[in-house]
């Protein structure tokens, strides 16, 4: 974990014991050439760490580890561990967490995992430069659309009865001179449309940017751009384009289960008796066994061990079966309401 904290914040939990020494957080130090900490690449890259709001408040980039501490050999100190960095210097020594199965507290997962990135990736993401192109041609078309409602003009200024009348605006009279070849003295420079184009070339990258999103027109409930498709082929369509929604909703279902798994560990290695109170009457907990110890870490005995097998779904389905659905309660439901319809 990562994030910009305050300097306030690093004193307020040096004072309270969570760390030691903040001060050297913004002591960047100086050079020196045989130390590799202190040369000045590391030093620029301290220097970074620092982020100087104002002349009074200043955040130091602070990142909070966690999971296997080695020694310089390579052999394992503590299996399971968090400490904490803050603009390059340790205020928070490495020490064992009570997590069993978590490697931090907190999960992660993606409907749509990636394998060189954390977080994922979107649907969109690999047709952005569709989108970028569909967008660049429409404010292109916008900036010719203005040429044509409102063109350039030529004048022959030698035609004029003032040469410095020039400019221009609606109502306007101009006086003129007959010119020796009979040509206007004021004429408008035209233009041809290319709307037309334009728009067969959006229509040619909709359809790019509907097979790369696997949001086709069948998806969202539009006809599509050809009018003789047929029932087969518009159902093969469907099923292909909620097959990546099915996947979706069981990479979800994973993530639930992680969840469910999750909190599991936090309750069994973190809940102590009022947090059991909570959920449960003193009556039910004296029933069960469970009651308050000092001499425990969490400070309640009796705790029965928690383990199980979880199982999500349902996700995966629902999603697939959307379009069911969707008949179900804009077609079906309102017809059963209706008693022409009701017995059928």
């Amino acid at each position: 974990h990562q994030e910009w904290l305050d300097y306030s914040i690093l004193k307020e939990g040096e004072r309270k014991g969570q760390y030691f020494d903040v001060d050297r957080v913004k002591d960047t130090g100086d050079e020196i050439p045989e130390n590799p900490l202190m040369s000045k690449a590391a030093i620029e890259a301290r220097k970074k760490m620092i982020w100087t709001r104002s002349n009074f408040r200043k955040s130091i980039l602070t990142s909070e580890f966690w999971g296997i501490v080695l020694d310089p050999h390579g052999k394992i100190l503590l299996p399971s561990a968090k400490y904490t960095l803050s603009g390059g210097r340790v205020i928070q020594l490495p020490k064992a967490v009570t997590y069993k199965a978590l490697r931090w507290p907190g999960i992660a997962f993606s409907p749509m995992p990636d394998i060189l990135r954390h977080g994922g990736h979107g649907l969109l993401q690999g047709i952005l430069t569709i989108w970028e192109a569909m967008n660049n041609i429409l404010c292109l078309h916008e900036d010719y659309i203005k040429w044509l409602v409102n063109p350039p003009r030529e004048i022959n200024v030698d035609g004029l009865v003032d040469t410095t009348d020039v400019e221009s605006w609606p109502g306007k009279g101009t006086l003129v001179k007959d010119t020796v070849s009979g040509q206007q003295v004021i004429r408008t420079e035209q233009r041809r449309s290319r709307t037309n184009d334009v728009l067969s070339n959006l229509k040619f990258y909709d359809q790019m940017f509907q097979g790369g999103s696997f949001m086709p027109d069948v998806i969202q409930g539009l006809p599509g751009y050809r009018q003789d498709i047929t029932f087969r082929e518009k159902a093969m369509n469907l099923d292909q384009s909620l097959a990546v929604y099915g996947l979706m909703g069981e990479n979800i279902e994973d993530g639930a289960i992680n969840a469910i798994t999750a909190g599991l560990d936090v309750v069994e290695s973190q809940a102590g008796y009022s947090d059991y109170l909570e959920v449960f009457t003193e009556e039910e907990l004296i029933e069960y066994g469970i009651k308050p110890d000092s001499e425990t870490r969490n400070g309640v005995a009796g705790v029965p061990k928690l383990d199980g097998t979880f199982h999500v779904s349902g996700i995966q389905a629902l999603m697939r079966e959307n379009e069911a659905l969707r008949n179900l309660k804009e077609v079906m439901i309102p017809l059963s309401e209706k008693p022409g319809y009701a017995e059928y």
